[in-house]
């Protein structure tokens, strides 16, 4: 009996401490903000987050029922949550659902993520390509530093320099009072690296390329160094056969560039038209449509890294190595700066030659072409 009543006697008193205890409070969100760019299909969702302004985790798919019930699980851990998506084919049951739950998302434009006919557009690329879509409809005034800093993220250069630019503009316009990230703190400019394309390689493109005029196309591009729409624009009138010389102004910065015919490029001149366009139906395409047809013929090879400008490049390269005095260098290719031209040949790998060879030579009376800097 005394037993029974002490335990009785515990019990009431534990009701006693629970009715007097303070009610649980609710958990405190962790994370100030996480953004959610995601790529949306009927059935799965392919999902890239970034908590804080900091480095973008790896995309994960998952079904739609598992994302929207990790979305609110994301949700109590910030306090704010944002994410974007492309409209079509999905429309906006999704928008709905997400901001039931109390995320902030945006419904953008369907767009070509795949800007560059690269090839390469997938469910990761798609969520890693939309990561800065929340942007298009923040106000001007919301804009963030963590915003600008995930747009640079992006490997793009154009990116960097067209950003900065309208930064600047709003600001020398007042449209800011203040930077919105300082300069200093602009992520350094990271080109990609920049190769030639090798003889070996080249080599192979022209025994796999059965298009006659493309074929063509690539061997001018390899016998002259021209970019690829100066190659392609080219006409029969600007072969002077009397004098020996092709000559051409250059799109891009207006230089002329003119080059001696020699033995291989005649060989190449003399299976084109002789009037109007050298390369009629290339001339009519566009530079992503020949930069996608090259791209293609080196995937199918197994050859990477290069592209129509690795042609640039090669011939640069070559110049330098045969000792080519830079200044006909830069005229070739219509370099107007040599600092420019340099840094198209600086992957030369140049054999100079002895003090006793030059020697030998002035001796003998030969002039050695002096290069100019």
């Amino acid at each position: 009996m005394n037993n029974q009543q002490g335990i009785d006697t515990a019990h009431a008193c534990g009701a006693q401490v629970a009715s007097n205890a303070e009610p649980a409070q609710p958990a405190q969100p962790v994370h100030q903000q996480i953004k959610l760019a995601l790529d949306v299909h009927a059935g799965d969702v392919v999902v890239d987050r970034m908590v804080d302004g900091a480095k973008p985790q790896p995309p994960q798919k998952m079904t739609t029922a598992r994302f929207l019930e990790w979305a609110a699980k994301q949700k109590a851990q910030a306090r704010e949550v944002i994410s974007c998506y492309e409209a079509e084919p999905t429309g906006f049951w999704l928008h709905r659902q997400l901001t039931a739950l109390g995320v902030r998302n945006y419904v953008v434009c369907p767009t070509c993520l795949d800007e560059r006919y690269g090839g390469v557009n997938n469910d990761r690329t798609d969520a890693l390509e939309l990561r800065p879509g929340w942007m298009r409809n923040r106000k001007l005034i919301e804009t963030t530093a963590t915003d600008f800093l995930v747009v640079l993220a992006r490997p793009e250069v154009s990116v960097h320099h067209y950003l900065r630019r309208l930064h600047n503009l709003a600001l020398g316009l007042g449209w800011i009072s203040s930077a919105v990230l300082p300069s200093r703190l602009w992520p350094k400019v990271r080109f990609k690296e920049k190769r030639a394309i090798t003889r070996v390689e080249h080599e192979r493109i022209l025994q796999a390329e059965r298009n006659p005029e493309r074929n063509l196309y690539y061997q001018l591009l390899w016998e002259i160094g021209a970019s690829q729409s100066d190659a392609a624009e080219l006409q029969a009138d600007q072969i002077d056969w009397k004098n020996q010389t092709l000559s051409y102004r250059r799109k891009k910065t207006g230089e002329w560039a003119q080059i001696m015919i020699g033995n291989g490029l005649k060989q190449v001149l003399k299976q084109l038209p002789t009037e109007g366009a050298l390369f009629p139906a290339i001339s009519q395409t566009s530079e992503n449509d020949r930069s996608a047809e090259f791209y293609r013929r080196c995937k199918l090879l197994g050859i990477q890294g290069i592209s129509l400008h690795s042609y640039r490049y090669a011939w640069a390269q070559s110049a330098r190595s045969a000792g080519y005095p830079e200044r006909f260098a830069q005229g070739a290719l219509g370099h107007g700066s040599k600092a420019v031209h340099r840094a198209y040949a600086r992957g030369a790998r140049v054999m100079l030659p002895s003090l006793e060879a030059y020697e030998s030579l002035k001796a003998a009376g030969t002039s050695v072409p002096a290069e100019t800097h």
